[in-house]
């Protein structure tokens, strides 16, 4: 997938979100661990929200496709967001999951609570 691809699909997610009632703290937020596409809150929650869009039939669907791989990264890069941002420590974790697929004609599926938060060690 191009990135131009990615980066649309990542502003149709957050279009959608911010009408949810959801704040934008910070989007493509990179560490040393990898890049959380969105970074949001919602009254108590801090979210981690991994955007995923889909063009091809036949690939599996964008919902499906977070590997458990994908969740560490996610899980270690949101850590070290939270140990450098004090402010949020009273907010509770959530790691949320947009999928997006040209098979639902742009159809944006929105997932809660997608995994759910363990320190890392």
């Amino acid at each position: 997938m191009s990135k131009l691809l990615g980066n649309n699909a990542e502003q149709l997610a957050l279009n959608y979100l911010l009408k949810q009632g959801l704040t934008l703290i910070t989007q493509q937020h990179k560490s040393k661990q990898g890049e959380i596409d969105l970074i949001m809150t919602q009254k108590t929650h801090i979210i981690f929200i991994e955007v995923k869009y889909r063009n091809q039939e036949g690939l599996c669907k964008p919902e499906t496709s977070l590997s458990y791989r994908q969740q560490k990264r996610i899980l270690n890069s949101a850590q070290i967001y939270l140990i450098t941002n004090p402010q949020y420590n009273n907010y509770t974790p959530r790691f949320d999951f947009v999928s997006l697929s040209t098979q639902s004609h742009h159809n944006l599926i929105w997932i809660k609570n997608a995994f759910q938060y363990r320190s890392i060690q």
